[in-house]
């Protein structure tokens, strides 16, 4: 697979794929301390990605599945869905998103959430210092409850007409699984096209570590599906089943990921 990076943003292409305009274009929003953690604030990230996928000639050209993990990746996600309501400049956005995929959130980021986040990020010492002060203030800067009550208002009503694969475990402790499972209940009963995967045991952002085959069988499913019905020039990528649940069948999918992938490293 063949890469490119411009700053923060990796771009991989599949060996022996050219240019395709159906081809589409998986775009990774890392967890806390994913890769180079960067302490930016989350609207002014997802101007960064929308800004350097026009210049690369991505967007608005190609289908975007949108792949986020935990609730690093999802805040982007969130103000991408934002900034498209209130910019005239990015309203075509909703239109050419294709999937949405949600790995190990949203977190309810509540005090032992954050504490989780937090060990599990950073050894003791200055840096875990750090990061639990910068977390403290982004959550003060987004209101009293640290903006979790508009989050996840945001998140039950994004839908765009497309399938969203939500994946996540029973015990992580980070990630609380029935409130996921409340979110996913609650799209659904709004005509939302939900797919959820939870397992019993697995890891906060380690489930493809812990369920290679079944979690390669969902995700390449749904973007063979993606790109079917962009070869087909359908405008209601994935709009036809309301409330479906895809668990897998546990096995992997064979061939090479059928799909560019920009890798944000926040």
């Amino acid at each position: 697979m063949a890469g490119s990076e411009r700053g923060p943003f990796a771009l991989l292409k599949p060996d022996g794929v050219g240019d395709n305009a159906a081809l589409p274009l998986v775009v990774l929003l890392g967890w806390a301390a994913a890769d180079r953690d960067k302490a930016v604030f989350k609207r002014n990230w997802a101007l960064a990605l929308l800004r350097y996928l026009e210049d690369q000639g991505l967007w608005p050209h190609r289908p975007l599945v949108l792949f986020a993990f935990s609730n690093g990746g999802l805040y982007v996600v969130e103000q991408l869905l934002l900034i498209a309501e209130s910019d005239p400049r990015y309203a075509r956005l909703p239109d050419t998103i294709a999937a949405l995929v949600v790995d190990s959130a949203p977190v309810t980021a509540g005090p032992s959430a954050v504490q989780n986040v937090i060990a599990a990020s950073a050894p003791p010492g200055w840096r875990r210092w750090a990061l639990t002060r910068y977390i403290q203030a982004s959550m003060r800067l987004r209101g009293p409850d640290g903006g979790m009550a508009a989050y996840w208002a945001n998140l039950r009503r994004m839908g765009w007409g497309r399938p969203q694969l939500f994946v996540y475990s029973r015990d992580d402790p980070i990630a609380d699984a029935i409130e996921i499972d409340k979110l996913v209940a609650e799209k659904r009963a709004l005509g939302q096209d939900v797919r959820a995967r939870c397992w019993k045991k697995s890891a906060h952002c380690a489930h493809l570590k812990h369920h290679t085959g079944e979690y390669t069988h969902l995700l390449f499913g749904l973007l063979e599906e993606v790109q079917g019905h962009s070869r087909g020039g359908g405008s209601n990528i994935g709009s036809s089943s309301g409330g479906s649940s895809h668990s897998g069948s546990g096995g992997g999918t064979a061939g090479a990921l059928p799909a560019d992938v920009l890798r944000s490293r926040l």
